[in-house]
């Protein structure tokens, strides 16, 4: 596998959906402020075949003002770590609890996210990437300066540096593939089921997230090696990518309220199928 220029791919979700519920615009500022301190561009190569996914300051700029609300009890719950079983379960989740954290933490909701703390170490350690996840400095910054947004970005972006790391000098694209799907996931689930203060912006940043789908499955489909519990996950990724609209590149983009009910029905069925057990 050869490396170009990778960026975090939990914060090209988490990071991006996730600015947007903070309340507050210093809170936004800080968040892309430390984002563009890492790459802009991301690009994955292996054995001849390039894709790109968006980097992470693109989305949080997309996204910021879309308004999203912080709901209790939306996120999975974060006890529900031990039930996963299979390294693909266990990887989608990765990605659904550091999407979970984020959400959290850009909410003020800090207690709750230092549970995903416990969840992501836990998880961590059943996929053997106890050298990603239990970093003294980067648990120190996480769990002792819950309250220091910049100390949590700074976290994230640390974690999964080492997590990129850890994939490319083991050769596991997977890894990082399916991580990201699990964030995708769970915060589009986020972005379509929690309240917001702008209908009308929330419609327009989901239609703009379903262009990543022709990349991620792609990518899924070259990692996917007779594993079931995959497969099932692109056969459901390619149908909610069937039943949406396809759209042009020029930003205009934005679901009617039937297109928005069923991009709602569909990623809820996607996440829930990865989060159960």
């Amino acid at each position: 596998m050869k490396r170009e220029l990778l960026l975090s791919l939990f914060l090209v979700t988490s990071l991006g959906f996730l600015a947007a519920c903070s309340n507050g615009t210093s809170e936004n500022d800080k968040t892309e402020e430390a984002e563009m301190q890492v790459q802009e561009d991301m690009a994955i190569e292996d054995d001849g075949f390039d894709f790109f996914l968006p980097s992470s300051m693109q989305i949080a700029h997309i996204l910021k003002k879309s308004g999203v609300i912080y709901v209790d009890g939306l996120t999975n719950d974060p006890k529900k770590h031990s039930q996963y079983q299979t390294r693909s379960k266990r990887l989608l989740n990765l990605g659904v609890y550091t999407g979970d954290l984020a959400y959290c933490v850009l909410n003020s909701q800090n207690e709750t996210a230092l549970k995903y703390v416990t969840a992501l170490k836990s998880l961590g350690n059943d996929l053997d990437l106890a050298e990603v996840y239990h970093s003294a400095d980067a648990l120190d910054k996480i769990e002792g300066t819950m309250s220091n947004q910049d100390s949590l970005v700074a976290f994230i972006i640390e974690t999964q540096e080492k997590l990129n790391d850890y994939a490319h000098t083991n050769h596991q694209l997977s890894l990082l593939l399916e991580t990201f799907t699990g964030a995708w996931v769970e915060t589009m689930y986020i972005a379509a089921n929690a309240e917001n203060t702008h209908p009308e912006f929330i419609t327009k940043r989901l239609a703009e997230q379903i262009g990543i789908l022709d990349n991620l499955i792609a990518g899924l489909e070259m990692t996917e090696s007779n594993n079931q519990e995959l497969a099932n996950v692109i056969d459901q990724l390619k149908d909610f990518q069937s039943s949406m609209p396809v759209y042009s590149d020029d930003f205009n983009n934005q679901l009617t309220s039937e297109e928005f009910e069923v991009l709602k029905q569909k990623i809820t069925s996607i996440r829930n199928n990865i989060t159960n057990s």
